[in-house]
């Protein structure tokens, strides 16, 4: 019978731990969004890389036109940053799986920063692995190489004209 009651108290303490650890643990949602859950971890990741915080959940304001009406919003990145005289945006990655800057709804959010904070660079920072990765966007647009090959190809085509006509006339063919 004693056994039994030890066992029973055993068994209660278990459990109500395991309640309470499980109501004071912090559930965190696993999205792009700025997240209160984990700014000491980033923060803490960001100052050991050489980083000083300069604001938290920056707010820069936007006005969309729309057919002649303005629209009036904002944009927030959850960091503005500086290490060595450069300034940097930065959006922190929490949750399960990589910070991929290609994930269309993070790169979007990267070139709205990089638009309208006007800042030295780009960072994402990852929580679920503690890394910080530069991000740099380029828009390929028609290059000199591809203006060079469409000029070469049609001078190609001219000369090669022009050789036929040559070699039919050495061939008295014309």
């Amino acid at each position: 019978m004693m056994g039994l009651i030890v066992a029973s108290i055993a068994v209660g303490v278990i459990l109500s731990s395991g309640v309470f650890y499980l109501s004071m643990r912090r559930e965190c949602p696993t999205h792009y969004e700025p997240l209160d859950c984990f700014e000491k971890d980033a923060e803490e990741i960001l100052r050991r890389s050489g980083f000083d915080i300069l604001s938290r959940r920056k707010k820069a304001n936007i006005i969309t036109n729309v057919n002649g009406k303005d629209h009036f919003g904002f944009v927030e990145v959850d960091y503005i940053v500086r290490k060595k005289k450069k300034k940097y945006a930065v959006a922190v990655k929490a949750g399960e799986g990589t910070a991929d800057a290609n994930e269309p709804v993070l790169r979007r959010r990267l070139i709205e920063y990089e638009h309208i904070l006007a800042l030295d660079g780009l960072l994402i920072l990852d929580l679920s692995r503690g890394e910080i990765n530069r991000v740099t966007f380029r828009f390929p647009k028609d290059g000199w190489l591809d203006k060079f090959f469409k000029i070469f190809t049609v001078l190609l085509a001219i000369l090669g004209v022009i050789g036929i006509i040559w070699m039919l006339a050495s061939i008295k063919l014309i």
